[in-house]
């Protein structure tokens, strides 16, 4: 059943499906990646948390967030790093992306449904038209998704016949691999627009688009079609939790300074869960999907992570922040300091306990690309895949060092 709502600016009225039988995008699914139902039982790691917070990702009282800057005066080295991390760059209006001047009277062929895009930009306005479909009329770009360490992607939101508000991921996305535009990741597999506002882009569900944007931003909520309490971007309180009482207690001097994720106070394991509450862990994706020639799970790294002889037989001591300066972009190091870290362990007795394996063809060298390579997770995005182990060189790999996430 077609239900019209309208949409000031947009063809008058705008057709959005809700509650389709056949229009899967718009049913809520347990997790908008799968999509196939499972069946079967898989023996999977799970890390053992000490802090049940880690495993949820709680929306932070806009009043008690204070925002990035406002660790600057006691962490400005700290503060300095994150600037140039992709978390500091993961969500903004469109009016910010960094190829607005490339934008303005751009057109992109969509040759999977034979139209073409034309963009507008007036002021902080970013529009985009179809003139061959709809003519001078123009459809809005609100937000843009992403820090462009490997793509920057649109999100319009739209209102909903039940009050609330939906997204529209646009259809067209930036990639920084080629520095130029395309399809956004499994658009080529959507099919033919079933509705108008489809032309422009895939429906995000309203119980979906919310924890989209959270996973994006530090704190915010969708409201009639803005996002408002925003504190943009994945921020120093994504992790620590919000900062006001922490400012108190450190200008009280008090004794308990109200941080999160403290070093002494969180396990491995809880370091893990809380990247994974938005790079997702095992608790969020169904068991039979887990398997090593699944190459959605490269997209999920604490996933992969956890899984590996690495991270099992280190009695779950190794963790993101092993490898990984959670305040520093992964491009931060080099190759060979990531390698440095597999050497601790597998460079011959005297680097590491005497059980572990040294390799037999390599011993001190090419650790990354033979055992963690970067994969073509989706056209023009590569992820290294985490999951870490011998493999078969069945998959597509990528020998770069801008493919180190």
């Amino acid at each position: 059943m077609k239900l019209a709502v309208v949409y000031a600016g947009l063809f008058g009225a705008v057709l959005l499906l809700n509650g389709c039988g056949n229009d899967a995008k718009n049913a809520p699914p347990s997790d908008s990646v799968w999509t196939e139902s499972a069946s079967g039982s898989s023996v999977l790691q799970s890390p053992s948390v000490s802090h049940e917070s880690t495993r949820r990702r709680e929306k932070l009282p806009i009043e008690d967030v204070v925002g990035s800057r406002a660790c600057r005066e006691c962490h400005p080295e700290v503060f300095a790093a994150w600037q140039q991390t992709g978390h500091a760059n993961t969500f903004r209006p469109a009016h910010e992306v960094p190829f607005l001047d490339r934008l303005d009277g751009f057109q992109f062929r969509d040759r999977f449904r034979n139209v073409t895009f034309q963009y507008h930009v007036t002021g902080n306005n970013v529009e985009v038209s179809i003139p061959a479909v709809f003519g001078a009329e123009r459809f809005p770009l609100q937000y843009a998704f992403g820090s462009g360490a490997h793509a920057i992607s649109f999100l319009t939101l739209l209102p909903d016949v039940k009050g609330g508000s939906l997204g529209l991921e646009h259809r067209v996305t930036w990639y920084r691999e080629t520095g130029s535009f395309g399809l956004t990741p499994k658009h080529e597999d959507l099919g033919p627009a079933v509705q108008e506002s489809e032309m422009f882009g895939r429906i995000v569900h309203r119980d979906i688009v919310g924890d989209c944007i959270a996973c994006h931003v530090t704190t915010s909520e969708v409201r009639n079609q803005q996002v408002v309490n925003l504190e943009p971007n994945v921020g120093c309180e994504s992790c620590h939790g919000a900062g006001r009482a922490h400012i108190d207690a450190v200008n009280n001097g008090l004794a308990d300074l109200h941080v999160q994720f403290s070093r002494g106070s969180w396990t491995p394991a809880d370091e893990i869960q809380i990247c994974g509450r938005c790079h997702r862990t095992t608790d969020d994706i169904p068991a039979p999907v887990i398997r090593t020639d699944e190459m959605r799970i490269v997209r999920f790294q604490s996933v992969g992570l956890v899984q590996s002889k690495c991270y099992q037989e280190s009695g779950q001591q190794l963790s993101c922040v092993t490898c990984h300066d959670p305040h520093a972009t992964a491009r931060s190091q080099s190759i060979e300091n990531y390698e440095s870290k597999c050497l601790q362990c597998h460079g011959g007795e005297a680097a590491g306990p005497s059980d572990q394996v040294t390799c037999p063809r390599s011993p001190r060298s090419g650790c990354i690309n033979c055992h963690m390579p970067a994969l073509e997770v989706n056209r023009n995005v590569h992820f290294c895949d985490h999951w870490i182990r011998v493999r078969e060189h069945d998959h597509k790999t990528v020998t770069s060092p801008d493919s180190r996430d």
